[in-house]
């Protein structure tokens, strides 16, 4: 998700930032929900997953709401979400019973589930305007990403 941003900033809110890249005019953001009731960084979690379900465990929604100009006419952005819930890899291999050496099909079963993040489409309106609204649960990272052109490389 890092790096598909691009080298200028064009947008800063509390919870992430749009960037534009300059060798193609490729519009991408990052947003992320670090929960104000962490206000440290997230504690070690050593020998069982205890203090970790309980840092994940922290926390409420929080709603990202974004209005981006400048977009061409009928742009065409993916925002992916990775959560708890969707692209978990942990949770996923925790589903399979935490397997200490998983074999070839749970090691499938894990990436198939691993890269099962939320992906929705979206599209600029006639004068190149996006409404971004979406809600992160706790601990989550999203990014946008405009699509090449068509035409484009």
């Amino acid at each position: 998700m890092l790096h598909a941003l691009g080298d200028e900033v064009v947008a800063e809110i509390p919870a992430g930032v749009v960037t534009r890249r300059s060798a193609d005019g490729r519009f991408a953001g990052l947003f992320f929900h670090y929960p104000p009731e962490e206000p440290q960084t997230v504690p070690a979690s050593f020998g069982t997953r205890d203090v970790a379900d309980a840092t994940l465990a922290l926390g409420s929604p929080l709603a990202i709401e974004l209005t981006l100009t400048g977009l061409r006419p009928g742009a065409r952005l993916t925002l992916e979400v990775l959560d708890d819930q969707r692209g978990d890899a942990m949770a996923a291999w925790r589903s399979l019973g935490s397997p200490r050496s998983p074999d070839r099909a749970q090691t499938a079963e894990l990436r198939r589930l691993a890269r099962a993040t939320h992906r929705e489409g979206l599209v600029a309106d006639a004068d190149g305007v996006l409404e971004v609204r979406t809600t992160l649960r706790p601990w989550a990272v999203a990014s946008l990403v405009e699509e090449l052109a068509p035409g484009s490389r």
